[in-house]
């Protein structure tokens, strides 16, 4: 898998500015390519609104419910979740726990700081097996 923590160009940074956009030009990169992916729309209270029920704090941003096999671990993978942050972004303890908890459920899940990131972490899950 790509690694997570590499350098992004001053453009891809420009492009980047915040944690929707990457997720707008992901979400667009997918469904270009052909690819099952959807936004997780939780977390977003409002002001004066009472939250919907099920809303849990720390849910990662994107999933692509495809699974995977990993040919070199044999590890089985029912989907991948995805956490996006821009570029110095952290991530909170809430979200820490979502994404370990998923990987227990034996998903792959990971944090990806740029619009390339994502793609490279995306293009190499569905490089995996499929599971049929």
């Amino acid at each position: 898998m790509p690694d997570n923590t590499q350098k992004i160009t001053p453009e891809e940074y420009r492009a980047t500015a915040s944690e929707r956009s990457i997720q707008e030009a992901v979400i667009n990169w997918c469904q270009w390519k052909g690819y099952l992916v959807y936004a997780v729309p939780n977390g977003q209270y409002r002001r004066g609104e009472r939250p919907e029920p099920g809303l849990q704090r720390g849910v990662p941003d994107l999933c692509v419910p495809v699974a995977r096999i990993d040919p070199e671990t044999r590890a089985v993978f029912g989907a991948l979740y995805i956490e996006l942050k821009r570029p110095g972004g952290r991530v909170r303890k809430e979200q820490e726990a979502w994404l370990k908890a998923l990987r227990q459920a034996g998903n792959r899940a990971v944090v990806c700081y740029s619009v390339g990131v994502a793609m490279e972490e995306i293009e190499a899950y569905m490089r995996l097996e499929a599971v049929i």
